[in-house]
Parts: structure tokens; C-alpha cells; sequence
């Protein structure tokens, strides 16, 4: 809904608790903040809580104006010198909006009479020293977030960004972000306690998980690997030429003599005495036929015999 005249006009105008006229225009899903003219700076509290306004702008000059309700709306931005159009704004009160940016809160600076100040649910609360960066930045604040600045807490932000990560800090770069420890992890006497206190059949099995996970040694780290040392450049070999072998002519081979036969029984006596039987196994060794009468065997050894000799 578009935030004309006619709806201020009909909107529900009272006499707050701090006894400040009021005027409430909450709830209209408002997007873009105009016609505020229309006031006529009749109003000490301007109450646009749960509307879809992105941006803190466009207002006319209201010095009656003291105090701002803006809860739950998607502001990511503020206008600069804003004072100009709210110079005696003392209160701003901005819970569950979209400022991100701790720098996005410095266009609050020209506000000199501002004395509260709420930026709960807002991405920036989550940052690292956002606290402090409030109280060094706007140090004519005294509460913020519905606390009161301590002398503590102010001597506290002074020392951070006098310091040269303070100084980083408020120049807009980001500041480191503090690693979160890891929680401890619990023995196995504790885990054994919580098994016997287990209610339920899934979480006994949980427990036993880490228990096995706790006795189990941790795993052996992997061999460090060495840089192999430089090997040594091998020196170049010299090829050695291999002379022509000479030729040796070979003697030549002496024929061996021949080695006569062994003298056999009929070189030792008498053929003509000698058995049968053995003029025939003679014959035999010779290669001779062995058949015939006995006289014929003693003459064809006889003539084998003489034959040897005259070789």
C-alpha cells in the first residue's frame, strides 16, 4: 500500500505511555516512505513498524519529530545527512532489519541528540566488534540495543581502534574473524556414563559410535618424502677401438698312428692247438665266417693272422 495523505489522515493518531502524540501507521505493508507532510510536524513518535520499507529516506522537515519505530521492516540503507529533515531525532529504534554493513550505520553520525539506538535482528550484530565499532562511531549514544553503554565498554572501543586493526577496522576493511575452537571431544568413561543414561535405542548406538571412534588409534601420518638428492652427472666413457685380432695360422694336425689290434690268443700259441669253440670266437672277432670243419678254421685264421702282420 502507497503511503499517501488520505491514509495518514485516517491512520490512528494517541497519547503514548511517555505522553508524546503518536502516530501509528504499522501494518500497512508500506514500501516506499512519502507524504509525510501531511503531518503538518503535529507528532512527537512516528511508529512504522511492520511495513516493507528498504531505505530510511524522504522525509520532510520535521522538527517535532523525537523519536522513530521502524521494527520489522527490510531497511539495508540510511540516508546521508538525514539530520537535516529530523534534527532533534533521539530515539531510532530499527529491531529485525537488513543492515549488513558496519559501515552502513556512519550516515547515523549527523544525529547529534541521538541517545538510543536498536539495531537487534540485524545482519551487523553479528560481526566482530560491532559493539564497539557503535560506541566509538556514534559515542553520543547511551544505550544501544536496550544496554547501557558502560564507561568500560567506551574505554574499551577508544583503545581497540586507536590501534591499527581498529583503524583497519573503521576504514571499512574487514577484521579478521576468530576461528571457533573445536569443542572437546568427551572420554570414554563419559561416553560409557551417558550410554548407561540413554533413552532411546538410537542414541545408545550414537554412543557406541564414538566410543569405538575414541579406543580406535588415530591414523598414522604418511611418510614425509624426501627431495632426492642431485646424482652425479656419469663422465662421459671412452670408447676403446678393439685392434683387429691376427690371424695364427694353426699347425697342422699329425695323423695319429694308427693303434694295432690287440694281440689276441692265437698270436700267443700254437693255432693249430686251440679249440673249436675258441677258433671260432677268434673268427668271430675278426669278422671271418666261423663254419667248417676244424682244419678249415685253423686256415682261414691262420691266413687272417699273416695278413695283419704284413700291414
Amino acid at each position: 500500500m502507497r503511503l499517501t495523505a488520505e491514509v495518514i489522515l485516517n491512520a490512528r493518531a494517541h497519547i503514548n505511555p511517555l505522553r508524546e502524540r503518536e502516530l501509528d501507521l504499522r501494518g500497512y505493508k508500506i514500501p516506499v516512505i512519502e507524504s509525510l507532510g501531511a503531518t503538518k510536524d503535529g507528532f512527537d513518535c512516528l511508529d512504522f513498524s511492520d511495513n516493507e520499507i528498504k531505505k530510511l529516506e524522504n522525509f520532510p522537515r520535521l522538527r517535532r519529530v523525537r523519536m522513530l519505530l521502524f521494527h520489522n521492516n527490510k531497511i539495508a540503507r540510511i540516508q546521508e545527512n538525514l539530520v537535516e529533515a529530523l534534527p532533534n531525532l533521539s530515539v531510532l529504534l530499527m529491531t529485525n532489519n537488513s543492515l549488513a554493513n558496519l559501515t552502513d550505520i556512519d550516515a547515523l553520525r549527523c544525529f547529534d541528540k541521538l541517545d538510543t539506538l536498536s539495531l537487534i535482528g540485524n545482519p551487523v550484530t553479528r560481526k566482530t566488534y560491532y559493539r564497539e565499532y557503535v560506541i566509538h562511531t556514534l559515542p553520543q549514544v547511551r544505550v544501544l540495543d536496550f544496554k547501557k553503554i558502560r564507561p568500560v565498554e567506551r574505554t574499551e572501543a577508544a583503545r581497540l581502534f586507536n590501534s591499527l586493526a581498529g583503524k583497519k577496522i573503521a576504514d571499512g576493511e574487514a577484521a579478521p574473524e576468530p576461528t571457533p575452537s573445536s569443542p572437546p571431544r568427551p572420554s570414554v568413561t563419559e561416553l560409557q556414563a551417558a550410554i548407561v543414561n540413554a533413552t532411546s535405542l538410537a542414541e545408545v548406538e550414537r554412543l557406541e559410535e564414538q566410543v569405538k571412534e575414541a579406543l580406535s588409534p588415530p591414523p598414522a601420518s604418511p611418510p614425509q618424502e624426501t627431495a632426492p638428492s642431485p646424482k652425479k652427472t656419469p663422465s662421459p666413457k671412452r670408447e676403446v677401438v678393439a685392434s683387429p685380432k691376427r690371424e695364427v695360422a694353426s699347425p697342422p694336425k699329425m695323423a695319429s698312428p694308427k693303434k694295432s689290434p690287440a694281440p689276441s690268443k692265437a698270436a700267443s700259441g700254437s693255432v693249430a692247438s686251440m679249440k673249436v669253440t675258441e677258433l671260432k670266437e677268434e673268427l668271430k672277432k675278426r669278422g671271418l665266417s666261423f663254419k667248417g670243419l676244424k682244419a678249415e678254421l685253423v686256415a682261414r685264421l691262420e691266413e687272417s693272422m699273416s695278413h695283419d702282420m704284413e700291414m
